[in-house]
């Protein structure tokens, strides 16, 4: 006669405590290690969104200063046209008569002389690169607008290509208008470089592998 057959008791409580223990050790690494590279992914996502910029007040302010100068531009740029087969030099004396300038002065004398030799080609040409020029400014207030540091460069190479020739203007004669134009135009460069070295400086932990 056959003996009825049960499950398997060890005799050995010491040896169903390792057979336990040797089954759950696996599941409990594997579980560790899943949670672990989840909390990895996490972190990881979680430096990327705080790496990423944010477009700060001062940012677009400077924008809205770019997108300004591109309307002023386009403001003189029409005005030029408007001249176009009329007498610009007389337009010109009036104007300077009229803001109580000194004809016999530097600046309003070659004014004048330029005024006297223009010709409507040349309007038009000038014009011309007054639409081109307020393209480009519009273009780099956009590109400030959305914080995208390819607009913040371009900010700072062409704000500092002025700076020089401020400079020598000041050199040459201290005036208000040439030392509020100055001020603004390396309070923008200096602004640009702040934010592009603080997107730097937060997008290089980001970037920096997990242990």
């Amino acid at each position: 006669m056959t003996p009825a057959t049960g499950p398997y008791q060890p005799d050995d409580p010491a040896e169903e405590s390792r057979t336990n223990q040797t089954v759950a050790t696996p599941m409990f690494e594997a579980e560790s290690t899943m949670s672990a590279r989840k909390r990895k992914q996490h972190a990881r996502t979680h430096q990327r969104t705080s790496a990423k910029p944010s477009v700060t007040k001062g940012l677009r302010a400077v924008a809205l200063f770019e997108g300004a100068k591109g309307m002023l531009v386009i403001l003189a740029g029409c005005g030029l046209l408007s001249f176009i087969h009329k007498d610009i030099h007389t337009t010109a004396v009036r104007l300077v008569e009229h803001l109580h300038f000194n004809p016999a002065k530097h600046y309003p004398r070659i004014f004048l002389d330029a005024t006297e030799r223009v010709t409507d080609s040349e309007l038009w040409a000038l014009a011309v690169a007054a639409l081109m020029y307020s393209g480009v400014r519009f273009f780099e207030a956009a590109g400030l607008w959305l914080g995208k540091k390819w607009a913040e460069w371009f900010g700072v190479l062409t704000g500092g290509m002025y700076i020089p020739v401020e400079l020598y203007e000041v050199a040459r004669g201290v005036s208000w208008p040439k030392v509020i134009l100055l001020a603004g135009n390396i309070g923008v460069v200096a602004y640009l470089l702040y934010t592009l070295n603080r997107k730097e400086t937060r997008r290089t932990p980001a970037l920096q592998p997990s242990d």
